[in-house]
């Protein structure tokens, strides 16, 4: 059986078309399962997780800001801990973005960047 050039422009075409409807469907998925790993390991009590959620907390108090200054003269040793932790999460996410994934979690960056 021999195609005309039309046909098979035509069956190329509806390929491509299926091809990248199932890349959408794998990067839904995909997606979705990233953020179940993340909500599940944020409910391990563990101190990243007590941080972050200091974090959240954080950020509801001070009209969403995220940056987390301190001042030895006014503030407490719980937001010194917390400024330290934002301070090693930002340092933990250059050398992920450099490639060096042994300084945090993926599902943690997932996590931090929804915070952010």
């Amino acid at each position: 059986m021999h195609l005309t050039v039309t046909a098979a422009q035509q069956k190329m075409e509806t390929a491509n078309s299926n091809h990248a409807i199932a890349l959408a469907k794998v990067d839904q998925l995909k997606s979705q399962f990233q953020t179940e790993i993340m909500d599940e390991n944020l409910r391990q009590p563990c101190r990243w997780n007590d941080m972050y959620n200091k974090l959240i907390l954080w950020k509801e108090s001070h009209a969403g800001d995220t940056c987390v200054n301190y001042d030895a003269k006014k503030d407490d040793e719980e937001t010194k801990r917390l400024n330290r932790w934002v301070i090693t999460q930002r340092s933990a996410y250059k050398y992920w973005n450099n490639g060096d994934k042994k300084h945090i979690k993926d599902h943690r960056i997932d996590a931090l960047n929804k915070v952010s």
